[in-house]
């Protein structure tokens, strides 16, 4: 019986965890590789996304090479207020990250999706979907959180890591 009960205890537990999406999401290979990317400003690298050990410095006019690309998203909470696909009114999805024309990925039960979001970009909903309606079906209980990391090697080889995207030209590429 008490083992019953355990198992019973441990399967809810991994049932609930499943259910919520990690602290940060993180989506990988955002960037294509190989693009060449000018620096209109000094821009510090470093030896890993986060990392402080500094690796190199793109003086402004220089051009680098983007290696690998990583967006580190909090999972922005929505709650379902009008009935869409499988979703009830009061299920709680997750913003990821934003696709093209309006899409955008979804943690919903463990699961990444893509959802037609573009009622979140229109001005007439300004994200708040009221009243409800069947092509606005959700309401944003937070503020999107991003950070953006590329990885670059410069002429002379060196190799680092920066968040500074916004400092190069052709950045956009790497949306």
């Amino acid at each position: 019986m008490k083992l019953i009960f355990l198992m019973t205890c441990i399967f809810s537990a991994k049932s609930f965890a499943e259910e919520k999406p990690p602290k940060v999401y993180i989506e990988s290979d955002r960037c294509s590789y190989e693009q060449k990317w000018k620096a209109e400003k000094d821009v510090l690298l470093f030896d890993k996304i986060g990392g402080r050990k500094k690796t190199g410095v793109v003086k402004k006019g220089e051009t680098v090479t983007t290696l690998a690309g990583e967006r580190h998203i909090v999972p922005t909470p929505m709650k379902v207020v009008f009935q869409h696909g499988d979703y009830k009114v009061g299920d709680q999805v997750y913003l990821l990250t934003p696709l093209e024309e309006g899409e955008q990925k979804v943690w919903w039960k463990g699961r990444v999706i893509t959802e037609d979001v573009n009622f979140l970009y229109d001005t007439e909903h300004n994200g708040t979907c009221s009243p409800p309606a069947e092509k606005c079906w959700g309401r944003i209980l937070g503020e999107q959180s991003e950070q953006r990391w590329v990885k670059i090697k410069q002429n002379n080889g060196s190799i680092g890591w920066t968040k500074a995207i916004s400092d190069f030209d052709n950045s956009d590429l790497c949306n």
